[in-house]
This record gives structure tokens, C-alpha cells and sequence, in this order.
């Protein structure tokens, strides 16, 4: 009787075994991201080798290359059908139509827009936008361009936020003029930026954390400017024709897990949106409204009036 109880048992294990390998066996999941994201040194490593672990379930990865290009890449790819689950789409890039392609965007993190200062600096730190275009900052700054990068259209829609139209057209003409270079991506800002090239980089108000985060003494300080800043969210979402759709909610909800916001923060030096007190930066003082004005319009003005 023991001997017939153990065999049963262990045919019964041996079953289970069997159908929970052929559950995860071949599932599949296909992100679509932009690079930094997916990078080696990028949070999505770490959280998608810990879902695929967890879940059982292989991620497939599609570099759509800067966040500005993310956007463009879901509605030229969608027909193909060949992801599941976006992640990283800046609210600046959300437009009326995007909600075709998309279910249910999320903000998974988020920040606010700022310049950022190298604490070696000997010059006066500025205390407003419009700071940046006296003398003394020719040359020592770095802006980003706007088409190219979504941390150069948040600064873009900032100054139309805190400026007005007239304003930030006004700053825009002189900041170009004043400026050491216009890169066209955040990674190469911040690298010139790094590289001593230049004082001040336009970045995000938690760039900082990266080097508390890690226990070194941070390169940079945020310039809490007086004119305000305005805050800058990531989404992330199921795409409407997915064809893993089921398994795009999994890694949704793993997305707002503890491990993967605190990896998320880390790297992407961001507040999460579950804990946002795990960075130890105090959130600025002032936060501004986003001007109402569709990506499309803000461009065309910029564009037309300033270049």
C-alpha cells in the first residue's frame, strides 16, 4: 500500500511538472521600447530577465531608437502586428490619435524638466530661463533639439508653458545663439555635459539620483528655476492588435512591481510612480501646467518662428 501511494504521489508530481512546462513552454512576448531602455546598463534588462524568470515567459525586444522615434515606429509597424507591449511613451509625444494603437496607457515614472549644473562649476548658478541668455552664460550651456528627443521637446513645451508663445520664442532665438551646441540626443547632452564641455545641461530634476543611488557624490546639481517647472511622465501599454495579449497585462502589472520600480528609479533616474519617496530628491516647489497645444501645432511654431 505505501509502495502504490508513493507511485501515485509521484506520478502525480511528474504530471503537474509536465503541464506547467508546457504552459511557459513557447510563450512568447514582443516590447517595442526606445534604447536607453533597452540597453545593457538599462532598467529593461534587469526587469525583463526577472519577469521572463518569474513567468516563464521568453520577451522579445524591438529597439525603436530615441524616444521621439518610438511613437513613429508602433504606427508604421502596426499593420505587422509584430509586438505585444510598448513601454516609454513620453507624454510629450502623446497625441489624439495615439489611443488607435494603444490600450490603456500608464505612467510607470516620472519627473519634471530642469538644467542641470556641474557641481565643479565656478560660475553663478542661473535662476530663470531667460538667465541663460546673459553674457555670462555664452557657451556654458546645452540644449537639446526638440525633434529629435523628447528631453528637448519637454524643453520646448516647458518654455511655452512658463513663457507664453511670445516668450518662448523669444528665449528659443536667443538661447540658440547663446548656447554651446544643440545635441541631438539626451545621451550625447549629457555626455558633452560630463566631459566637462560645457557647465549647464538641460535634463531632467532627478539626473542627480543616479550618483546617490550608486553611494558617489553627484556630478551635477538641479537648478530649481523660479519660473517653474513642469512634469514629464513615461507611459506604457498594451498594444490594441497584440497578439499576446494576455501575456502584455502580465508584464504591465510586473512593470508596477516593487523590484521593477526601484529598478526603474535607478536607472532611469526617474520618481516611480508606486514610491516616489524612494528618491531621496525633494520635488520642485513650483510645477507649472503644460501648455495646452498639440505636438504637432508646438513644432510647427517653433519651426516657423524661431529656426
Amino acid at each position: 500500500m505505501k509502495r502504490q501511494l508513493i507511485l501515485f504521489l509521484s506520478i502525480v508530481l511528474l504530471f503537474s511538472v509536465s503541464c506547467n512546462n508546457k504552459r511557459n513552454d513557447g510563450e512568447t512576448l514582443t516590447l517595442v521600447s526606445y534604447s536607453s531602455f533597452l540597453d545593457e546598463w538599462g532598467a529593461g534588462s534587469e526587469i525583463i530577465s526577472a519577469f521572463e524568470a518569474e513567468n516563464g515567459i521568453k520577451v522579445n525586444r524591438i529597439n525603436a531608437g530615441t524616444g521621439a522615434e518610438l511613437v513613429t515606429y508602433i504606427k508604421d509597424n502596426y499593420e505587422m502586428k509584430n509586438a505585444d507591449v510598448v513601454v516609454g511613451i513620453s507624454d510629450d509625444f502623446i497625441d489624439d490619435d495615439l489611443d488607435d494603437y494603444v490600450d490603456n496607457l500608464e505612467a510607470f515614472d516620472y519627473s519634471y524638466y530642469a538644467f542641470l549644473i556641474a557641481k565643479n562649476s565656478k560660475i553663478t548658478p542661473p535662476k530663470t530661463l531667460f538667465d541663460l541668455l546673459k553674457p555670462e552664460y555664452n557657451k556654458q550651456f546645452i540644449l537639446i533639439d526638440p525633434r529629435t528627443s523628447s528631453v528637448g521637446l519637454g524643453l520646448l513645451y516647458w518654455t511655452y508653458s512658463v513663457l507664453g508663445k511670445e516668450g518662448a520664442i523669444e528665449w528659443w532665438k536667443g538661447a540658440l545663439d547663446n548656447a554651446l551646441t544643440v545635441a541631438s540626443s539626451w545621451s550625447e547632452g549629457y555626455g558633452l555635459f560630463t566631459n566637462g564641455e560645457a557647465p549647464i545641461v538641460i535634463s531632467y530634476y532627478t539626473s542627480p539620483w543616479y550618483d546617490m543611488y550608486n553611494g558617489d557624490e553627484p556630478y551635477a546639481e538641479t537648478l530649481e528655476f523660479e519660473d517653474g517647472h513642469i512634469k514629464c511622465s513615461e507611459y506604457m501599454g498594451v498594444l490594441k492588435n497584440a497578439p499576446n495579449k494576455t501575456n502584455a497585462e502580465k508584464f504591465i502589472e510586473f512593470m508596477k512591481s516593487e523590484k521593477s520600480q526601484e529598478a526603474l528609479s535607478a536607472s532611469n533616474v526617474m520618481y516611480p510612480v508606486v514610491n516616489p519617496s524612494f528618491v531621496r530628491i525633494n520635488e520642485p516647489k513650483n510645477v507649472v501646467n503644460k501648455i495646452d497645444m498639440s505636438l504637432s501645432d508646438i513644432l510647427d511654431s517653433w519651426s516657423r518662428e524661431v529656426l
